[in-house]
């Protein structure tokens, strides 16, 4: 504009524990898994779109939110990644019963769909695929996990 050249330094930086030394809180000592789940996110991050918001446990990134106008929006996004991770692991989830033949992506699929309808997030012909699937009829009932269970599954989550 006019003459005017904006420039931004290319953003090279490969992080470390280094990085994770100065900790500016109270409490100064953290744990190797901490340190590893900061590392990993710090470099999910960087790659991801700006306003990015991630959830990092156990060396593994479980939400990730991204590309939204706002970061409450990406925090939002990335939490429900976190609470279908999470609900992945519930008895309800683990005990979906399957019919013989059926391949693993749909076992997946199908589990997801579960979660999704368990949290009202899914649309009906989702949860008639989801019937499908599990090889149920229209008034079967899928055995959602309801929202206090879902509450108290959710508190186990550190």
């Amino acid at each position: 504009v006019f003459g005017v050249v904006f420039a931004q330094k290319r953003h090279d930086v490969v992080i470390t524990k280094e990085h994770l030394a100065d900790v500016v809180t109270k409490k100064k000592e953290m744990s190797e898994s901490s340190q590893r789940d900061l590392i990993l996110a710090g470099i999910c991050l960087k790659f991801t779109q700006s306003n990015s918001v991630g959830y990092a446990l156990n060396g593994q990134m479980i939400g990730v939110g991204a590309g939204q106008q706002s970061r409450i929006d990406c925090t939002k996004l990335a939490g429900s990644k976190v609470d279908v991770w999470r609900l992945r692991f519930h008895p309800k989830v683990r005990a979906l019963q399957f019919p013989k033949g059926t391949k693993r992506q749909q076992r997946i699929n199908a589990r997801v769909s579960f979660i999704e309808a368990s949290l009202g997030q899914a649309p009906k012909t989702q949860i008639t695929v989801l019937r499908q699937s599990l090889g149920l009829g229209e008034t079967d009932d899928l055995g959602l996990i309801t929202n206090e269970e879902f509450h108290e599954w959710r508190s186990g989550l550190s």
